[in-house]
């Protein structure tokens, strides 16, 4: 789905869009195509992009949703991409993605909404990407070598990415990996049973939503899913 075929006055104030980081420029471009706008340099518009979303973030969020709109015949919008979102950042947002404020539309494109909570999630709309439900080569291939190799190797793979320094871009890392594995169990005719293929799919939703946790252990989750699948 993509944003840019939805009239305006069908437009839902808030939504969900599970899509990669190069998805937030074509949403960009969406918006701007659907409001007769230019995003940048618009005072009207609050576009960032988030490793994780915190606690403070999600004020900054809050704050510019609060501001009046300038202009009488125009539109706020709240742009944002995350890979990660803390749980006190979701409960901030909350009366926001209810009652966002006149004339104010919401857009948040993530590839982890499986990790969102559920009364985040009811209270906007929730689409796939185009570019990412038609899946790309690469992730797909990473996916496929992961869920192939043996624990042996998935284990070398997990050491690798471990070695990274920077814990956000780590677990952000790990996360991407978890959600093509995901997309891979999900979209491939793989011969093993329904049952079993529910049971790897549940173990990578499990460790996609404890990898947001306060002081997660990243890589024993994913040596935990590496046993699993």
């Amino acid at each position: 789905m993509r944003i840019k075929n939805l009239h305006r006055k069908d437009l839902h104030h808030a939504y969900l869009i599970r899509g990669r980081p190069c998805c937030f420029n074509e949403v960009k471009n969406d918006i701007e195509a659907v409001f007769g706008i230019c995003l940048k340099g618009n005072p009207n518009v609050f576009s960032k992009e988030f490793s994780k979303i915190s606690a403070d973030d999600a004020r900054e969020i809050v704050k510019f949703s609060d501001i009046s709109v300038l202009g009488v015949d125009t539109v706020k919008i709240i742009l944002v991409y995350f890979d990660m979102i803390t749980v006190e950042a979701q409960n901030i947002l909350l009366k926001t993605l209810e009652e966002p404020g006149d004339r104010t539309y919401i857009f948040a494109v993530t590839p982890n909404m499986d990790t969102l909570l559920p009364t985040v999630l009811s209270r906007c709309v929730s689409v796939e990407f185009q570019t990412y439900k038609q899946g790309n080569k690469h992730h797909e291939d990473v996916a496929s070598e992961f869920v192939n190799a043996s624990i042996k190797d998935r284990i070398k793979i997990i050491d690798k990415i471990n070695r990274e320094k920077d814990g956000a871009k780590k677990k952000a890392r790990f996360l991407e990996i978890l959600d093509d594995v995901e997309t891979h169990l999900r979209c491939n005719n793989l011969k093993e049973s329904a049952e079993m293929r529910t049971l790897k799919i549940k173990s990578v939703l499990n460790a996609k939503r404890y990898m947001h946790s306060k002081g997660a252990m990243s890589k024993m989750l994913m040596e935990s899913v590496a046993l699993v699948i």
